[in-house]
């Protein structure tokens, strides 16, 4: 090859990559614009979420029917026990980063040509954020509406642990047709909850599970898709008592799921409960007398909350 030919392909080679320069600079410009316009629509749909739940707050608290205690207490709890900061943290400011760094990291420049991808990370961090402020909103809510108790009803302290997934967990009053409370899913998860129920006795009735089209018996014909499965707990005698007007511990129940077997049990775990009553119902500790509705015999609660009372007054002066 000549000099001239060889002059000819060494240019064409310098003009191919100052192109492919120009072009990946174009790219990385329009990759900026690409990632700044799904940050500007996540702020300003986000910024809408939190205006919502700043909305509700304040009709919660100027609502007409207002209870005589401070509401902020219980807003305070349920925020900081659905972890309302955190999750906005998560789900606003840290995804708003994710994004506006693709374009200066060259191990994320692929998102680049992925702007689908990206919409699709910035809506489900917002379905995030919106779940999660529904949930605090109708926490308080549900914590307000336990300060006003019809003339047959009481509160019972409901605690679950599941140890693997129990979809739908349902408990019974005894001589009642409906079930009164479903929970769940719970997977790897505690429930921990102060609910009004009708003064009677209760017990934990049974858990229902849907069967995954991936188990082997649906892939072998031998149960149909959409199946399920019921996990009796009736005939483990898993009851507790509710007294009307009274704040009644009824027990903590703990089960344990693996593939089609449930193992189950019902403890007296009443100092784990009375300390998680300390730190998300205070105010309920203050207005109601708690019983024990899981163990009659046992006194620690009617120890404990004398207990608490002496202090308290003790710590006032007597007064």
């Amino acid at each position: 090859m000549s000099k001239s030919s060889n002059l000819v392909v060494l240019t064409l080679i310098i003009l191919l990559v100052q192109i492919h320069n120009l072009s990946a600079k174009v790219d990385l410009d329009s990759c900026k614009k690409m990632t700044q316009s799904i940050i500007d629509q996540h702020k300003r749909l986000a910024e809408k979420i939190d205006k919502k739940f700043n909305k509700s707050l304040s009709e919660i608290i100027n609502h007409k029917e207002r209870i005589d205690m401070d509401i902020q207490i219980i807003i305070k709890l349920s925020e900081k026990k659905l972890k309302y900061k955190s999750i906005q943290v998560s789900n606003v400011d840290n995804i708003i980063a994710i994004i506006h760094n693709v374009p200066f990291n060259k191990a994320d420049q692929e998102y680049c040509n992925k702007e689908s991808i990206l919409k699709r990370m910035s809506k489900v961090k917002l379905d995030a954020f919106e779940k999660n402020r529904r949930e605090i909103i109708d926490d308080i809510k549900h914590n307000l509406s336990l300060f006003k108790l019809d003339g047959d009803e009481g509160l019972a302290i409901i605690a679950v642990y599941s140890y693997g997934l129990s979809q739908v967990l349902d408990l019974a009053r005894k001589g009642g047709l409906e079930k009164p409370l479903k929970i769940g899913p719970l997977n790897n998860k505690q429930y921990f909850k102060v609910v009004k129920l009708r003064e009677g006795n209760y017990y934990w009735n049974r858990v229902k599970n849907y069967i995954p089209n991936t188990d082997w018996r649906i892939q072998t014909g031998k149960l149909q898709p959409g199946s399920y499965e019921y996990f009796n707990l009736a005939d483990s005698k898993y009851n507790f008592h509710v007294e009307k007007g009274m704040l009644n511990f009824a027990g903590v129940l703990i089960l344990d799921i693996e593939d089609n077997y449930l193992s189950s049990d019902f403890f007296d775990r009443t100092t784990i409960s009375m300390k998680l009553m300390e730190e998300q119902y205070p105010y309920l500790l203050e207005k109601y007398s708690m019983i024990d509705g899981f163990n009659e015999n046992d006194e620690f609660i009617s120890f404990y909350m004398k207990e608490k009372k002496r202090l308290s007054l003790q710590s006032n002066g007597g007064r």
